[in-house]
């Protein structure tokens, strides 16, 4: 059994207010990428990331020596490798 804690109203609604806001915070940070796919397609760049691992010799964009690769070519290669990092682990 885990301990009794003994809280103030005051502390227990300062307490939900954190876990809440906590919360909010989390569901932001999930749908951003929502935001970046519909830029990628506005911008007609899908896919280009991919393409270009599969290029260089890699396991397309998922590819953890294909961002390796890109971050050590930088500039835009650099940001597409970030972002595909970001997308390839928020699909697990």
């Amino acid at each position: 059994m885990g301990r009794k804690i003994i809280l103030k109203e005051s502390e227990l609604i300062s307490l939900i207010e954190k876990v809440v806001e906590e919360q909010s915070r989390l569901n932001e940070d999930k749908d951003w990428m929502g935001g970046v796919g519909k830029d990628i397609e506005k911008r007609g760049t899908e896919g280009v990331f991919h393409e270009w691992c599969d290029k260089g010799g890699y396991d397309g964009g998922c590819d953890p020596k294909c961002w390796s690769a890109a971050k050590k070519e930088g500039g835009v290669w650099s940001k597409r490798a970030g972002l595909a990092k970001a997308f390839c682990k928020s699909r697990k």
